[in-house]
C-alpha cells in the first residue's frame, strides 16, 4: 500500500509542475521585432496571426533569454496595403517579398535593412509617388521601378510632337509598322517626374539609314536627349535648335551631306562624342572650342581647309582624340597648336 501511494504522489507532483525544469520555455519575437508585427497587423488591419503563416523566424539567444527573430517575409500577394515604418528595426530580415500587393507607398526607413537584405521584390503594386526611398532610387532607374507599379505614364508632349514633325517632313507615305518601330526599336525612352507628372522622355535616337533629309526644329524639345545618332541619311543642315539639347553626351552624324557647323554646337556642354566624318565640310566653327567634355572628335573624309583658333582649347581636353585624315589641312595655313595633329595625320602635300 506504501508503494502504491508514493507512485501517487509523483505522478501529482509532475503534473502539477513540481519540478519547473521540465516545463517548456515560453518563446516571444524580441520586442522590435513584435513592435513590427504588431504595427502591421494594425495597419493592414489582418492578425498577427495571419502574417505568421508567410513569416521564417531564426532563434536568437542571448545570455540564455531566447527569442524569435524574423528573417524572411514572403508577402507576395496577400493584399498587403500598409508597410509600416518598423521594417527599419528588423535587423535579422534577409529576404522581403512584397510584390503583387496593393502599397501605394514604400516606407523611407526600409533602407535602414536594405544592405543586408538578399532579396527584395516590390513589383506589381501601385506605387505611383513622385519619391521613392533613396537606397532604392540609387539602385534602379525611374523606368525600371514605375514600369512595374501600374502607373500611368505619357509621353512628354514635346518629345511625341518631333516624332510626328520628322515623319511628316521625312516619311509623309510610311507605314504604321514603319512609325511603330520608330518609336518603340529606334528609340529610347525613360521616366521623369515633371511638374507632378510621370512622363516619358527620349533618351538615345538611333535613326540610322533612313533617308533622312531634315531634321526639324522641334528636336529643341528633347532637353533629355544624350545620345542623337543619325548616320548614313541625306542630312544636309544641322539646324540651330540642336544648341538646346544640354544633356547631349553623343552627337553622331557621318555620312551625311552636311555642309557647315552651327555656331550653337557651343552650348553642348556636356557633349562627349562628336562624329562627322564623311560630309561635306569646308570648315569648322570657332565656337568647338567651348566643348570642354568633348574626348572624341571624328572630322575625317571632308573638305575643311583651316581649323579655327579656338579649336585650340580641346586639345587640352583629357584623353581627346581628334580624326582629320583625308581633309585639306596644311600647317603652315593653321594655328601651330594644330602642328602635331597635322603632321600626326595623312595629308595632302602641302607647300613648304
Amino acid at each position: 500500500m506504501q508503494k502504491n501511494l508514493t507512485i501517487i504522489l509523483m505522478i501529482i507532483l509532475y503534473s502539477c509542475g513540481g519540478d519547473s525544469s521540465t516545463s517548456p520555455q515560453t518563446i516571444d519575437h524580441y520586442s522590435k521585432d513584435l513592435q513590427f508585427l504588431n504595427d502591421l497587423s494594425s495597419s493592414n488591419g489582418k492578425s498577427v496571426e495571419y502574417f505568421s503563416d508567410f513569416i521564417e523566424n531564426i532563434l536568437y539567444d542571448s545570455s540564455g533569454y531566447r527569442s524569435y527573430r524574423i528573417k524572411k517575409m514572403y508577402f507576395g500577394s496577400i493584399g498587403l496595403d500598409s508597410l509600416p515604418s518598423s521594417i527599419g528595426n528588423l535587423d535579422s530580415l534577409t529576404i522581403l517579398k512584397l510584390n503583387d500587393n496593393n502599397l501605394h507607398y514604400i516606407t523611407e526607413s526600409i533602407c535602414d535593412v536594405y544592405d543586408q537584405l538578399d532579396i527584395l521584390n516590390i513589383y506589381n503594386n501601385n506605387i505611383c509617388t513622385p519619391t521613392i526611398p533613396d537606397c532604392i532610387e540609387k539602385n534602379t532607374t525611374i523606368t525600371e521601378f514605375y514600369g512595374n507599379q501600374g502607373c500611368d505614364i505619357l509621353p512628354d508632349e514635346g518629345d511625341r510632337d518631333f516624332i510626328l514633325d520628322l515623319i511628316n517632313e521625312n516619311w509623309a507615305d510610311t507605314t504604321a509598322e514603319f512609325i511603330n518601330k520608330l518609336k518603340n526599336t529606334y528609340t529610347e525612352w525613360e521616366d521623369y517626374w515633371e511638374d507632378g507628372k510621370l512622363v516619358s522622355r527620349i533618351t538615345e535616337i538611333r535613326y540610322d539609314n533612313k533617308a533622312i533629309k531634315k531634321i526639324p526644329n522641334s528636336i529643341a524639345d528633347l532637353d533629355s536627349l544624350r545620345w542623337l545618332e543619325l548616320q548614313n541619311n541625306q542630312i544636309e543642315i544641322i539646324p540651330g535648335y540642336i544648341g538646346s539639347l544640354n544633356r547631349l553626351q553623343n552627337l553622331i552624324l557621318f555620312q551625311n551631306e552636311i555642309t557647315e557647323i552651327p555656331p550653337q554646337i557651343g552650348n553642348l556642354s556636356n557633349l562627349e562624342v562628336f562624329k562627322i566624318d564623311q560630309n561635306n565640310l569646308t570648315g569648322v566653327h570657332q565656337n568647338i572650342g567651348n566643348l570642354g567634355k568633348l574626348k572624341s572628335l571624328w572630322l575625317t573624309d571632308n573638305q575643311i581647309t583651316a581649323l579655327p583658333d579656338n579649336m585650340c582649347n580641346i586639345l587640352s581636353n583629357p584623353g581627346i582624340i581628334i580624326y582629320i585624315d583625308n581633309n585639306l589641312i596644311c600647317p603652315n595655313e593653321n594655328n601651330a597648336c594644330f602642328n602635331d595633329l597635322i603632321t600626326n595625320s595623312t595629308q595632302p602635300d602641302c607647300e613648304e
